[in-house]
């Protein structure tokens, strides 16, 4: 990502209205989050 320019954001909202939630989805969909972080964690979420 070097070689692209920077992107400052501010996600606003009430508690439990999806802010992680969406800034989630807009990792994975930038593909920032690489799949196989992407596996651990829904393997982690299984075990709870």
């Amino acid at each position: 990502m070097a070689d692209k320019p920077h992107l400052n954001m501010i996600i606003t909202g009430h508690i439990d209205n999806g802010k992680s939630t969406t800034m989630g989805h807009f990792l994975m969909d930038m593909g920032i989050v690489d799949q196989r972080t992407i596996d651990a964690h829904a393997a982690e979420s299984e075990k709870t």
